[in-house]
């Protein structure tokens, strides 16, 4: 997207309308919430032009951004910066998507707060050495659409947290390079997996694999129906209910989780009758 150019996705203005109200004449606006942007690309592109995503109204929904890298060739990956996460929610965005077909890198050092959702779709997530994430949104989703890739690097003294009110992960998820990696979220985490067609065949994978320690926090854990799900950490695993942790109901059965991890540090009674705990 050329500098200068502006992609306009903005509620239309409110309309006001009048309305008899216990005998009385009184007006009312109705807003809209923002519209999506799609932007998918196989070369590598600069999005130098600017957005407009805003609701019309307080109470209404700004809009969503999904940015997808295409190129599967090896390594390959979609940079995020925080520069352009900022720009993304001053132009009125409340959900963000990022999805690559092999990595999601973080580039710089993000920290940033969404009122809506966001969503990683990518094999692996990557970061450059030596910094501390933040991500923290309604909902967060964690998921890989493309196929597994189990290439994954060493740790490097750099953290990620990812906070919400729910968070699902599906399919196979690597966080890559990470030496501290956790999962906050304050209803439940769902663990999901994904039918994936390989040369040899179509096989279903779910899992979530780290060399980092690994810490996930949630007043429910749980694989969905009839999933397999593995959770592997390198380092220690660290499961969790937090002080401030509310029932939520759990739509499963027939769900396997498998933990593995270089020692377990804490696992609370976090299951339901949903299946089976390995």
């Amino acid at each position: 997207m050329r500098d200068g150019a502006l992609i306009d996705v903005s509620a239309a203005e409110p309309v006001t309308r009048t309305l008899m109200v216990s005998r009385n004449l009184t007006e009312v606006q109705d807003g809209a919430d923002g519209g999506t942007v799609d932007i998918d690309y196989y070369a590598k592109s600069d999005f130098d032009g600017k957005f407009r995503a805003g609701a019309s109204l307080s109470g209404y929904r700004g809009g969503e951004l999904d940015i997808y890298y295409l190129n599967a060739a090896a390594g390959t990956r979609l940079d995020l910066y925080q520069r352009d996460i900022d720009s993304y929610v001053a132009a009125g965005f409340d959900s963000l998507a990022f999805g690559a077909k092999r990595a999601v890198y973080l580039a710089d050092q993000i920290d940033f707060e969404l009122p809506g959702t966001l969503r990683f779709d990518t094999p692996r997530i990557e970061s450059l050495p030596g910094l501390s994430h933040r991500f923290q949104a309604r909902w967060i989703e964690i998921a890989n659409s493309n196929k597994p890739f189990a290439d994954s690097v060493a740790e490097q003294d750099t953290s990620l947290s990812l906070r919400a009110d729910w968070i699902d992960v599906g399919g196979s998820i690597v966080f890559s390079g990470f030496d501290d990696v956790s999962l906050t979220a304050a209803k439940a985490i769902s663990l999901s997996d994904v039918k994936y067609t390989l040369l040899n065949g179509q096989r279903w994978e779910g899992q979530l694999a780290t060399e980092a320690d690994l810490t996930l926090s949630a007043s429910v854990i749980y694989p969905t129906r009839n999933a397999h799900f593995t959770i592997d950490s390198a380092g220690i695993l660290t499961v969790k209910v937090p002080e401030s942790s509310s029932d939520v109901d759990v739509l499963s059965a027939g769900g396997q989780l498998t933990l593995e991890a270089q020692s377990i540090d804490t696992v609370v009674s976090f299951m339901r009758r949903w299946g089976r705990l390995l």
